[in-house]
């Protein structure tokens, strides 16, 4: 093979190219000598390296060799290179492109899809790439946007109209989506990705009569296909329908299918979930307990059985502590899209009579991104030592609003009106907005909090207190089995006519040793009144929990 130079600048430049593709083919020894003065290299290359020295399409092969072998940085420096010899050669360009988006590099990646769309505006597959990278970034709305403009040049391009419809899927426009799937169907009514997603959408936006119908259509089409079947009998599932759920999997549990038995396993699963929390320690209020709580089917019927068992210790300056175990039972299961749990028990003290305790939940989506849920609940107020020996009691009206205004930002709200046997009334009011930032993410928080009257038996003292914060935190994957939350807040609460500052810190730990074992771990520190003893005083928070399924 002869090489021929037109300059110095471009012999170094194909130097240093064919460098780092012999050093990349492991001979170092050759690839040393490259780069040395005219003539030295050549003769030193054995002849077999010689015969074989690769031209640029080989350099340009092993660039994509390599960033499909996922090695992007050693593919990064071959495109490089090249470019550096043919700065506007188009199949390089892509390449690089394409291997910082790979390699998650969005910006880069986008700025040269951007570069290249400007100098091929009639090539419409590059402002597909371009749309890819917008979505693997999550700028869903950008990606949104190119598939649109390309589908006015090429209104029949299937390919386009399947990744709009995903695209669309993914930003939560459910709707649209399986609109976007209907128009594939009608320009290829054999499309089996289609067939395939439509239901599935609709799963997700929580219509779960509709994803059972287009599954229906869907088995029609294809009758043996495992992703129709685990995806209806989810659907089920989630119905708390599971007879039929496992009726639709039996042809794949008998072939002994891993997600279908999973699916089995999980419907006739017993959880049991162990939880230890240590509450304001050093405080001049603090609490000690332990529960266990498991939750079981008898049979593949609609309903799941709830026993929970648990152990507080309060302690309080000035009086003398008192212990509390919690028996509880109950029951939950689905109507329809609405979730129903009742729980009832019995609270026993260790110095002061028993208490019953009642509780009824209930959640149903108002939408597809907003959910309602309500919390109804009797017992004693345990605030600390001196509201239970005062017996004092309440009754509880919880309602919520959660709305997922997007896929990165949400919103929360809450109401809670409390009715205590001595006559006191409770309100307490909250709204929380969050936005995720990639790992990140910040939040803004207002809370209020007021009894009608405050009759020293125990109260949260002041009656009346507002808080108002701003967190800012991370969470992420450390390894592949340990996800970590860390924030911190900056709080100002007004009560008693007067405002301060405080400081919140927060960290949570999840270990997932097995998708049946899962631990976490918990520890807060604050200077919030909410959470210590009053002003001017601190509280620490130490919180365990075992989530075992088997």
């Amino acid at each position: 093979m002869t090489f021929q130079w037109q300059t110095s600048g471009c012999r170094q430049r194909q130097t240093l190219g064919l460098a780092l593709v012999i050093l990349l083919s492991g001979n170092r020894g050759v690839a040393a000598s490259v780069g040395s003065e005219p003539g030295s290299w050549e003769s030193s290359l054995p002849e077999s390296t010689a015969a074989v020295l690769p031209d640029w399409d080989e350099r340009l092969a092993e660039a994509a060799a390599l960033r499909d072998a996922g090695q992007f940085a050693e593919a990064i420096a071959l495109y490089q290179m090249l470019l550096a010899e043919q700065p506007d050669h188009r199949p390089t360009r892509e390449g690089l492109a394409l291997t910082y988006a790979y390699r998650k590099d969005y910006g880069a990646s986008m700025a040269l899809y951007e570069a290249l769309v400007a100098d091929y505006p009639q090539e419409l597959n590059l402002r597909r790439r371009l749309a890819e990278v917008y979505s693997w970034q999550g700028n869903y709305a950008g990606a949104i946007a190119l598939y649109e403009g390309i589908l006015e040049f090429a209104p029949e391009d299937r390919a386009v109209r399947l990744a709009l419809a995903e695209t669309l899927s993914w930003a939560g426009r459910y709707d649209e989506a399986i609109a976007a799937y209907d128009q594939v169907l009608s320009i290829d009514p054999e499309n089996q990705q289609a067939w395939l997603s439509r239901p599935q959408v609709a799963f997700w936006a929580n219509q779960s009569d509709r994803a059972i119908d287009l599954y229906t259509a869907a088995l029609a089409q294809y009758p043996d296909q495992p992703e129709l079947l685990l995806g209806l009998a989810q659907v089920y599932q989630s119905q708390q329908q599971f007879g039929q759920a496992i009726g639709i999997l039996q042809p794949l549990i008998d072939r002994q299918h891993p997600e279908a038995l999973a699916i089995r396993n999980d419907i006739q699963a017993i959880t049991a979930v162990s939880e230890v929390e240590a509450d304001g320690i050093g405080a001049q209020e603090s609490s000690f307990s332990i529960s266990q709580t498991l939750r079981f089917r008898l049979d593949d019927g609609p309903t799941r059985q709830i026993v929970h068992l648990g152990y507080t210790n309060f302690n309080q300056n000035n009086f003398s502590p008192i212990g509390n175990t919690t028996l509880q039972v109950g029951v939950e299961g689905q109507i329809n899209a609405l979730q129903l749990t009742g729980t009832a028990g019995v609270d026993w003290f260790s110095r002061l009579p028993a208490a019953p305790t009642l509780g009824l939940r209930l959640s149903t989506p108002l939408a597809s991104d907003l959910t309602f849920t309500g919390n109804l609940r009797y017992g004693r107020y345990k605030e600390n030592v001196a509201t239970l020996e005062n017996q004092i009691s309440a009754f509880r009206v919880e309602p919520t609003l959660y709305w997922q205004i997007d896929p990165a930002t949400s919103l929360f709200l809450f109401y809670g009106a409390g009715f205590y046997n001595d006559g006191n009334l409770e309100h307490q009011a909250s709204l929380s907005l969050d936005r995720q930032l990639g790992d990140f993410f910040v939040s803004a928080f207002l809370f209020y909090w007021s009894f009608a009257s405050d009759p020293q038996t125990g109260y949260f003292s002041p009656p009346r207190y507002l808080l108002y914060s701003g967190e800012l935190g991370w969470r992420g994957n450390i390894t592949e089995q340990l996800n970590c939350r860390i924030s911190a807040t900056l709080e100002n609460q007004v009560f008693s006519g007067t405002s301060e500052l405080a400081n919140t810190y927060h960290t949570d730990c999840g270990l997932t040793l097995s998708p049946a074992l899962v631990f976490d771990l918990g520890y807060q520190y604050s200077t919030n009144a909410f959470f210590s003893s009053g002003r001017g005083s601190a509280s620490q928070k130490i919180q365990g929990r075992m989530n075992l399924t088997f």
